[in-house]
């Protein structure tokens, strides 16, 4: 049930909804601007995935482990177009911990960001 609520709320916040915390008024959602633009143009790599992103302008490469794929999908993904496939369907899930980083400016004028397992919210993995 955690999960199925985090993968939505991923999902929204990559379509560009903003959650609002309690400000007295109450909770709330509005849209937001959208700041990172991808493709959906999921491509296997050596032992993993990328997915191509724009921040803010800037092109980045998200490297996605095969072990962070297996984990957050709870099964072992042999061939890259397993990898691929399993990618595009949490796709939004992936883009939000991206998006994470590169708006509290930890990618470090890097052009690849890793995501690893501790850049997803808890709850997420098993």
């Amino acid at each position: 049930m955690r999960t199925n609520i985090i993968a939505l709320r991923n999902t929204l916040e990559a379509a560009g909804v903003e959650f609002i915390p309690e400000n007295g008024a109450g909770a709330g959602v509005r849209f937001r601007k959208v700041e990172m633009e991808y493709s959906k143009d999921v491509q296997a790599d050596d032992d993993g995935v990328i997915v191509r992103v724009r921040y803010r302008g800037k092109g980045y490469k998200v490297r996605i482990p095969r072990a962070v794929i297996n984990d957050l999908n709870g099964s072992s993904h042999g061939t890259p177009e397993q990898l691929v496939e399993a990618v595009a369907k949490r796709l939004p899930v992936f883009l939000h911990a991206a998006e994470n980083i590169l708006a509290h400016g930890n990618a470090q004028g890097y052009d690849t960001i890793i995501l690893t397992r501790d850049k997803f919210e808890s709850g997420l993995f098993g």
